[in-house]
C-alpha cells in the first residue's frame, strides 16, 4: 500500500509498505479521507523543533471497513466509518482498535466525517457546562469553532456571540446559529459584550484561536464567578 511519510521539513514522500495485519480486536480500514490537524502543520513547516524524522501523520481518517478481527461483533466489512488513529492515517489502509471506530451513514461524505475533531469540539462543549439561558461568547470562528457553535446551540443558551476578524467566518457562524457577530476590527469586542450583558460579561467564553491576545480578551469578558 502507499503511505505518506514526513522525511524532513516540508518534505513528504510516498512509499510502499505492507497492508497492516490486524489482531482479533482490531479493524482494517480502507482510507477514503484524512483531515489535517493544525498540530501536524507545525511539524511539517518546522515550527516545532522537537521532532525526529521520519515521521508518520494522520489521526483523523474516515473510510470503509476492509476486514474485522474475530472479536469485533458490531462492525462488518463494507461499513462506512470514522476513526481515531494515533498516526499513519495518510495511507491507503490503516488498522485501529475496534473501540476507535464509529459507523456513519453511507450518504455522509467521507471528508465531512472526521470524527476526531468533531469529538474534540463536543467534549469542549460538554466540559464548559453551559446551562440553559447562558450567554456564550466564542472567540474565533474557524473550523473547530464552527463545530463548537453547533454544539453550544444544543445546550439552550440565550445568546451566542461570535467574535472573529474574518467577516466570511462570521457569516458562517450566523448561519450555524450565532445570534450576534462581532468583528474586532470594526468594533470593540469587550465593550460590546459588556453592553450586551448589562456590564456583567458572558457566562461562558470559549477561546478557540490558540493565541495569547484573544485568551486575555476571554478573561476580561467572562462574568465574575
Amino acid at each position: 500500500m502507499k503511505i505518506a511519510i514526513l522525511k524532513g521539513v516540508k518534505n513528504f514522500e510516498i512509499e510502499e509498505e505492507p497492508i497492516p495485519t490486524i489482531s482479533s480486536d482490531e479493524v482494517l480500514i480502507r482510507v477514503k479521507a484524512c483531515g489535517v490537524c493544525t498540530s501536524e502543520l507545525y511539524f511539517w513547516n518546522g515550527k516545532n523543533k522537537n521532532i525526529e524524522f521520519p515521521r508518520y501523520f494522520g489521526h483523523e481518517p474516515s473510510g470503509i471497513i476492509e476486514k474485522i478481527g474475530k472479536n469485533v461483533k458490531d462492525l462488518k466489512p463494507g461499513d462506512h466509518v470514522t476513526v481515531w488513529a494515533e498516526r499513519k492515517g495518510y495511507a491507503e489502509y490503516i488498522k485501529v482498535p475496534k473501540d476507535y471506530v464509529v459507523k456513519i451513514p453511507e450518504e455522509v461524505p467521507f471528508e465531512m466525517a472526521l470524527g476526531e475533531p468533531i469529538a474534540c469540539a463536543i467534549n469542549g462543549v460538554r466540559r464548559s457546562d453551559i446551562q440553559l439561558g447562558d450567554v456564550v461568547a466564542i472567540i474565533g470562528c474557524g473550523f473547530m469553532d464552527s463545530l463548537i457553535i453547533q454544539g453550544v446551540m444544543l445546550r439552550g443558551p440565550s445568546k451566542i456571540i461570535a467574535i472573529d476578524l474574518d467577516d466570511s467566518r462570521l457569516k458562517l457562524a450566523k448561519k450555524l446559529g450565532a445570534d450576534i457577530m462581532i468583528n474586532p476590527k470594526e468594533q470593540d469586542a469587550l465593550k460590546t459584550v459588556m453592553a450586551l450583558t448589562g456590564g456583567k460579561g458572558a457566562d461562558i467564553v470559549i477561546e478557540a484561536t490558540g493565541h495569547q491576545k484573544p485568551l486575555n480578551l476571554a478573561g476580561e469578558m467572562t462574568r465574575i464567578r
